[in-house]
């Protein structure tokens, strides 16, 4: 078989049907590593604007539509020709208006078979706990065309993948996962910040600002500045106070607590206003030890513990 390499790298907003847990893309804007867009309101629908370049390292999405919305990457085939179509790789659930999401991606081909998922349907479970037939860097293949010879032993059912011309071997051996009769499935892996593919860790902290007026436009900068490296952010109101905000930073890979505080108040310092700079009031951390369906296990983090520091 020879698939053609047509694909463009998509922003999309994506609807979930709570019912089987099916993606579907509605609108959608091309983007490459290193631009933005917005995604904004439009009439009764929405719109994401032109991706223009910015200083982050990443691909960025921004939700400006006001209310909590699903936000997603993915490919289109055959960008602007009769047969387009887009297909969702990735999901960000629940973004909260005024902030960004961000992905980097490699154009790895990976083969897998199996009969557990639909297609569209969005997988909740850890992906990298399937293993794949072949994989491949894109970027490495010259041409549009990628020559894959699917193979399968009729006694046995094994499958194998290689690519034609080249010296890229198939993987080796691996635990089999559940063919369907020969069927095979092609998808594009987006190399993203996805917290199942790390031990995940929330870095919290209390910030305090010199006026309540300060206090949106202040959570936005820093928060925009903190995306930008990698982390996710979510903010909650602190009862009884209308100049405080709690935030919980989901660090990237890599990243300790310690470094997630410098980088907060480094991007405190970034974003002064006339009544000076925000300031963290309290701070700590918790660790995801373990998770299950309904179920997750976390552990704090002192800040005088090696933990802290990521010993």
């Amino acid at each position: 078989m020879t698939w053609k390499w047509t694909d463009a790298a998509v922003a999309c907003r994506i609807d979930v049907d709570s019912n089987n847990d099916l993606c579907a893309c509605r609108e959608y804007q091309p983007i490459e590593i290193r631009q933005t867009c917005n995604l904004e309101p439009q009439g009764s629908s929405y719109q994401l604007s032109e991706a223009i370049s910015y200083t982050g390292p990443n691909a960025r999405v921004v939700n400006l539509t006001g209310r909590l919305v699903d936000i997603g990457a993915g490919f289109a085939t055959d960008l602007g020709k009769d047969e387009e179509y887009v297909r969702p790789v990735m999901v960000y659930r629940r973004v909260a208006n005024s902030l960004g999401v961000s992905v980097n991606y490699t154009p790895v081909l990976k083969v897998w078979a199996t009969a557990e998922y639909d297609e569209r349907q969005l997988i909740t479970g850890n992906i990298s706990s399937l293993p794949e037939l072949w994989s491949g860097d894109l970027s490495t293949i010259t041409g549009p065309d990628v020559p894959l010879i699917v193979s399968r032993d009729k006694s046995t059912g094994k499958i194998t993948v290689t690519l034609q011309g080249s010296a890229t071997p198939p993987l080796p051996d691996a635990p089999r996962p559940q063919v369907c009769a020969g069927t095979l499935t092609l998808r594009h892996v987006l190399a993203a910040h996805m917290p199942p593919l790390w031990p995940q860790t929330v870095f919290k902290a209390d910030l305090a600002f010199a006026a309540p007026e300060l206090v949106a436009d202040g959570v936005r900068a820093i928060g925009n500045l903190l995306i930008n490296k990698g982390y996710s952010l979510k903010t909650f109101s602190k009862a009884g106070s209308n100049t405080e905000i709690h935030i919980d930073l989901t660090l990237p890979q890599n990243v300790n607590c310690n470094e997630a505080e410098l980088h907060v108040l480094a991007a405190l310092q970034a974003s002064p206003t006339v009544h000076g700079k925000a300031f963290i009031k309290d701070r700590s951390g918790v660790t995801l030890l373990n998770s299950s369906p309904g179920l997750e296990s976390w552990a704090e983090i002192n800040p005088a513990s090696p933990q802290w520091y990521g010993i």
